[in-house]
C-alpha cells in the first residue's frame, strides 16, 4: 500500500499587492497578521514564523503563507517595496529599517515554504522574480508544485520543468483559477454505510421520505399498517447528503427484491 498522502498545507506564491487575490481564497487573512512583531525565535537566526490557518481554504486546506508584513493599508506597496516599507509620502512603516523588514519577509517566506506540502504559484507577467525564487526553493525541498498562468512565457520553460503540474491557459482571474484547481483535490471524508444507516441523520431522512410517500410502499402501495416500510437508496452517489429523489420507500418484501443488503430505517 502506498504511503502517499494528498497535500493539505498550502503556500500561495505570486506577486503581492493590496487586497490581492489571496483575500478571496483565505477568509480572515487580513486579520491574521495585522502588524509585524519584530522578534527572533530562540533557535537559529530566523524570525518568528507565521501562523497556520487550519482548514481556511475550502474548509479543507491549511494556509501557511505568505502573509502581509504591514497593515496592508497600501502605504507599503509600490515599486520594489514588495509590501515591506512605507513609500516616500510616509505611512505605517515609517521608522522601520528597510533591511530589517526585507529580512523579516524573506525569513518567514522560507519558513512557510519549508512547512508547506504544496506550493501553488500564480504567474501572469515576466517580472515575478520573488515567485521564481520561491518555486526554486520549493523544488529543492521536493515539494509538490503547481504553476498556474493565463499566458505561456516561453523563457520560463526551465521553471515549468520544476513543477509537478503547470497550466498556462487559465482564467485571468487568479482567485477563480487557484480555487478551481484546489477543488480538484479536496477529498470528502468517507462514510461507513452501516454506521450511517444507524445514525439519527439517516433516520430523519428516512422518516421524511416515508411521510412524503404517504407511508405507503412506492412499488406495491401497501400502507405502513400492513407492512414494515424501509427507505431504499436508489443511488449511493450522495450518501450522507441525499436528495429526495435518491430515496424510494419500499416495504420489506419489495425491498428484498432489489438487494440482499439489510437497510435499517
Amino acid at each position: 500500500m502506498s504511503d502517499y498522502k494528498l497535500p493539505t498545507k498550502v503556500y500561495l506564491a505570486g506577486r503581492i499587492s493590496k487586497n490581492d487575490w489571496r483575500h478571496q481564497i483565505v477568509p480572515g487573512l487580513r486579520q491574521s497578521t495585522l502588524f509585524p512583531i519584530l522578534e527572533k525565535i530562540d533557535i537559529g537566526n530566523r524570525w518568528r514564523p507565521w501562523p497556520i490557518l487550519k482548514k481556511s481554504i475550502l474548509n479543507y486546506y491549511d494556509y501557511v503563507g505568505p502573509y502581509f508584513v504591514s497593515c496592508d493599508h497600501g502605504c507599503a506597496h509600490g515599486p520594489n517595496t514588495h509590501g515591506s516599507r512605507a513609500n516616500e509620502s510616509g505611512g505605517c512603516l515609517d521608522g522601520y529599517d528597510n533591511f530589517i523588514m526585507k529580512s523579516w519577509a524573506y525569513s518567514r517566506c522560507i519558513t512557510a515554504i519549508e512547512e508547506c506540502e504544496m506550493l501553488v504559484a500564480w504567474i501572469d507577467d515576466t517580472e515575478a522574480f520573488g515567485t521564481l525564487t520561491e518555486i526554486g526553493f520549493a523544488n529543492a525541498l521536493r515539494k509538490d508544485i503547481t504553476i498556474l498562468s493565463p499566458i505561456e512565457i516561453k523563457d520560463y520553460w526551465f521553471v515549468y520543468e520544476m513543477a509537478t503540474l503547470y497550466k498556462t491557459n487559465c482564467d485571468p482571474d487568479p482567485a477563480k483559477s487557484v480555487l478551481d484547481f484546489l477543488k480538484l483535490w479536496v477529498v470528502e471524508p468517507e462514510i461507513n454505510y452501516y454506521d450511517y444507516i444507524k445514525s439519527s441523520s439517516w433516520r430523519a431522512r428516512a422518516g421524511i421520505a416515508k411521510e412524503a410517500a404517504g407511508f405507503r410502499c412506492q412499488l406495491c402501495n401497501r400502507h405502513k399498517d400492513e407492512v414494515t416500510l424501509h427507505a431504499h437508496h436508489r443511488t449511493y452517489e450522495r450518501l450522507g447528503d441525499e436528495l429526495p429523489e435518491d430515496i424510494t420507500v419500499l416495504c420489506a418484501d419489495c425491498h428484498a427484491k432489489f438487494h440482499d443488503k439489510v437497510n435499517y430505517g
